[in-house]
């Protein structure tokens, strides 16, 4: 759906791409006197530190938790871009947890934002990160496995006893089965969770395999090359279309983290469904399970429980469905820099050139939410996906290249929480935090005329008293 959004206005401008970072980089704005200091802040939460770690193969200290959910997404990556790092292996980052600690006790009334208490909490021991770093590890290799069986299945000259058969090994070692289960928050999508097996005698699918579900073989769970899950018609399989979609390039569905998203009524786009997921499930159902429905062999309790959880999300579909519907019909980006952050004219340069009226385009939805366009300009636009807010241009619509993000979940980006810190891409220099920007209902006032400068008044009163007395003169001549 987004693939084919970003087609449909693409040609809205010939845009260019100046300014546009696709990989984040260190942050280089420095913090106010009185925040909490930037070297004990993590680069991806923006808290900080309570339970530091240091990558083995990259020498900067993280928040073990957000480090963790940006693997879980992208395995093995840098944050900071650049080469995949070789392994996943942590330390703890001690001398950091005692600078937080020293800072906390020169500032006794001061709770980190982010924390519930000034207690930090307890260290990750050595084995707990080396579990974790082999989670990881499995996770990358699963996904380097399918893109070496798609590479694979593309080769003529193929060698059955090449890396690509060796992948193929390892992506039929992962679960044979999964059930995809939650909340839909639409009734007749509810039909698409359940339990699916995996299809070995179908050929892969981007290198994954395509999964059927149990007792509805026509309802099927496949990957295509947008780099989305889709759970669709078995008629729609390979195609990047479905009911049940989830932007996550995982190589097994019981990887994907990534939030789903569901289609609407037609017509009405895709709303998030926070509470479903992909779980394994190897387990054979008792007999008489096999009838598909919603449940997909589920115990009395589990299916009440299901039913209940439907019955919740229909309510937050149909509160989700009235936000949009309410949005803003024009939001405005705007904001005042402080001269006293460090570093604020380059960054604001770069800013300054987003500020203005958008536009909401109310045929137009990615990431279940609105897209906006900005007044004289075809080629700047702001949308969600993958759980951020994004400015960019249009050609990028969809995707997570942009030159501002605020990562926040909100309906409409006038629903946008105080607490999103919107960031400014920086050529060559990466990403900087920008807490001053907003976006607001309603478009930017018209311009006031600029007040004159007090230094300049005596000088303009003198000048307007001789042109009248020259004029005065001139007439008495005459």
């Amino acid at each position: 759906a987004i693939s084919r959004e970003r087609g449909r206005y693409s040609s809205l401008h010939g845009a260019l791409a100046g300014g546009m970072i696709a990989l984040p980089h260190e942050p280089v704005a420095a913090p106010l006197d009185d925040a909490e200091p930037d070297e004990l802040t993590c680069p991806i939460c923006y808290t900080m530190f309570r339970d530091p770690v240091i990558p083995t193969d990259e020498p900067r200290v993280y928040e073990r938790d957000a480090l963790l959910a940006f693997w879980r997404r992208r395995p093995l990556a840098s944050f900071f871009g650049g080469e995949s790092l070789a392994s996943a292996r942590m330390e703890p980052a001690l001398h950091v947890r005692e600078q937080v600690a020293a800072w906390l006790a020169a500032h006794p009334g001061h709770t980190p934002e982010g924390w519930t208490s000034r207690e930090p909490g307890p260290t990750s021991s050595p084995a707990e990160l080396d579990r974790l770093a082999s989670e990881i590890a499995h996770l990358a290799a699963v996904r380097r496995a399918a893109e070496a069986a798609e590479a694979f299945a593309a080769d003529e000259d193929r060698d059955p006893g090449g890396a690509g058969g060796e992948a193929l090994l390892l992506l039929r070692a992962q679960a044979t089965a999964v059930r995809l289960r939650g909340a839909t928050g639409h009734p007749a999508r509810a039909a698409f969770t359940g339990r699916y097996v995996r299809r070995d005698d179908l050929p892969l699918l981007a290198g994954r395999f395509a999964f059927a579900k149990q007792g509805d073989p026509d309802k099927m769970l496949w990957f295509a090359r947008n780099g989305f899950w889709h759970a669709g018609r078995a008629a729609d399989l390979g195609r990047q279309t479905g009911f049940l979609i989830v932007a996550d390039s995982a190589g097994a569905p019981e990887h994907i983290v990534g939030e789903w998203q569901v289609a609407g009524p037609r017509g009405s786009g895709f709303v998030p469904a926070p509470g479903l997921r992909c779980e394994p499930d190897e387990a054979e159902p008792d007999e008489g399970e096999e009838g598909g429905g919603g449940s997909g062999g589920l115990s009395g309790d589990e299916a009440e429980a299901e039913a209940e959880a439907e019955a919740s999300g229909s309510e937050e579909a149909e509160v989700w469905a009235r936000q949009l519907a309410e949005a803003a019909p024009v939001v405005r980006l705007e904001g005042q820099p402080r001269r006293q952050r460090h570093g604020w004219t380059v960054t604001w340069s770069v800013a300054r050139r987003w500020l203005g009226s958008y536009d909401r385009l109310d045929r137009v939805q990615v990431g279940g939410r609105h897209v906006y366009c900005r007044r004289g300009s075809s080629s700047r636009v702001l949308w969600f996906t993958a759980g951020f807010w994004h400015f960019g241009h249009i050609q990028y619509l969809g995707s997570q290249t942009a030159a501002l993000f605020v990562a926040d979940s909100a309906a409409c980006p006038e629903a946008i929480g105080e607490e999103g810190v919107w960031h400014v891409g920086l050529p060559s220099r990466g990403w900087a935090p920008l807490h001053e920007l907003r976006v607001r209902a309603g478009a930017e006032p018209p311009p006031q005329p600029r007040p004159l400068p007090s230094a300049m008044l005596p000088a303009f009163v003198g000048l307007v008293i001789v042109l009248a007395a020259s004029t005065g003169f001139c007439v008495w001549v005459r």
